[in-house]
């Protein structure tokens, strides 16, 4: 059963883990395994990438209007966000599922298996230091042990892979395209909105113009009337004054007077036509003026057309960029499991499996002390991690929520924004002092280990 057991367990990890990615969580493991590993580079990820997301809260928060991102939409549709007429509405549902994943991540099983794997592995390397001669059936029985808590460690850290972080993950990702295509829409949409507003201004000249040759008109007919006035009335003047300065010939006088009334008669037709025209001019100027206020009150709506598409494009914009950020953050938390994983499976699969073949005593202590060593890295990650979540993360989280039910207005909304960045830096520090204190506890082990090691050496080649 313990053969049978043991095999299916290999086939296993031999389809999840090729030689290559066998070979490079080999190389991973070595450089956590050393003094000078980055340990506190793994955790960074998950401040960032909530800093990055408040970051993102704030982008959406202070422009006056909300945005769709539902412009040039996918043929396909959306599979995780559930609002896309509302940016803010996107940004609120990342942050609780964010929450959710941070709330809901458990790696407390992690912890506990990765523990006894360690302390198990430590102990049959004792055993080994002691009697180097243990028996192969003893050490599979105890090896069996082990490989359920290995196994068990395994499943929690894919459960998690496969979980909310798998969703916030996918939500993100969804959400940076549909930003992407909306600032494209948003761009096509401002380019047309240039191209009528070219149009109008176009339109706007050639008013302008008719109007100032409407007004020329109009200013020559006033000129045409002034003057048809001032010839009825020299006429009439110079014929009330005049006509008793002709002699007394009747005949004389009648034809004088036909003629004065004559060049009255022109004058007032010029004038009558002069009127005629003065009307048309005026009727004219005022259908070109409602045409000039009408170019202008479409030009005003095309120009705040086009400044609500520019606001709305920057906004996407911007929120494309910080998005892709927390894309890339939280890509690496997403590894963090992934690394979990592998570092179980290669323990199990390379050392412990090694250790069970070997013959040699050192042999067989070496690979004990090395699969110990990558399950207690397991068990401190997860108990950073945990520790991490549980004193920062989910309450960082939470301000991000609390600050898109306020309004910029609120007198708290500035105070509860540089929470978000206190909180993060806050968070990064105590981390980096968190993993320095494990890391320490971590080599204080390993030298005894290695101690252990040198005495085994000693005792064989004195």
């Amino acid at each position: 059963m313990a053969a049978a057991a043991e095999g299916q367990f290999q086939a296993i990890t031999k389809a999840m883990v090729s030689i290559t990615e066998a070979d490079k969580v080999r190389k991973e493991a070595e450089l956590l395994l050393k003094s000078e590993a980055k340990w506190e580079e793994i955790f960074m990820p998950a401040p960032i990438s909530i800093a990055i997301l408040g970051e993102l809260v704030l982008i959406s928060m202070r422009q006056k209007d909300d945005v769709s991102i539902n412009k040039n939409r996918s043929t396909d549709g959306f599979k995780a966000i559930e609002h896309p007429e509302s940016f803010r509405a996107c940004l609120r549902q990342v942050s609780e599922r964010a929450w959710e994943a941070f709330n809901e991540v458990n790696m407390q099983p992690i912890c506990w298996h990765s523990k006894y794997v360690s302390e198990q592995m430590t102990n049959i390397m004792q055993g080994f230091f002691q009697n180097t001669q243990v028996e192969k059936n003893q050490l599979q029985t105890k090896i069996k042990k082990i490989q359920d808590k290995a196994e068990k460690c395994t499943e929690s850290a894919q459960a998690m892979q496969q979980g909310k972080f798998l969703e916030v993950i996918f939500l993100v990702k969804e959400l940076l395209q549909a930003c992407q295509n909306a600032e494209y829409g948003y761009e096509k949409d401002l380019d047309e909105m240039r191209i009528k507003l070219k149009e109008v201004k176009i339109k706007q000249e050639s008013v302008r113009k008719t109007m100032e040759d409407a007004k020329w008109k109009q200013m020559q007919v006033e000129g045409e009337t002034k003057k048809a006035l001032n010839e009825i009335e020299e006429a009439l003047n110079f014929s009330l004054t005049s006509c008793y300065d002709i002699g007394s010939d009747m005949t004389d006088k009648t034809e004088w007077i036909k003629k004065q009334l004559s060049k009255v008669e022109e004058s007032g037709e010029a004038l009558r036509q002069s009127h005629k025209e003065d009307h048309r001019s005026v009727k004219k100027i005022i259908e070109l003026m409602k045409e000039q206020t009408e170019i202008l009150c479409e030009m005003k709506e095309y120009e705040m057309r086009g400044k609500d598409l520019e606001t709305a494009k920057k906004m996407v914009n911007e929120g494309q960029s910080a998005l892709g950020k927390v894309e890339q953050q939280w890509d690496k938390m997403m590894q963090f499991f992934h690394m979990i994983s592998n570092l179980i499976q290669f323990c199990f699969n390379w050392h412990i499996q090694e250790c069970l073949a070997s013959v040699e005593g050192i042999q067989q202590i070496t690979h004990a002390f090395n699969a110990s060593n990558i399950a207690q890295l397991v068990h401190m990650f997860s108990k950073i991690f945990t520790q991490v979540c549980e004193k920062y993360l989910i309450n960082l989280v939470s301000i991000t929520e609390r600050i898109l039910t306020m309004e910029p207005s609120n007198p708290s909304f500035d105070s509860e924004c540089a929470k978000i960045d206190s909180g993060c830096a806050k968070a990064q520090e105590d981390i980096s002092n968190l993993v320095l204190e494990m890391k320490n506890e971590f080599k204080r082990n390993l030298n005894a280990g290695l101690e252990t090691i040198e005495k085994m050496k000693a005792m064989q080649h004195p």
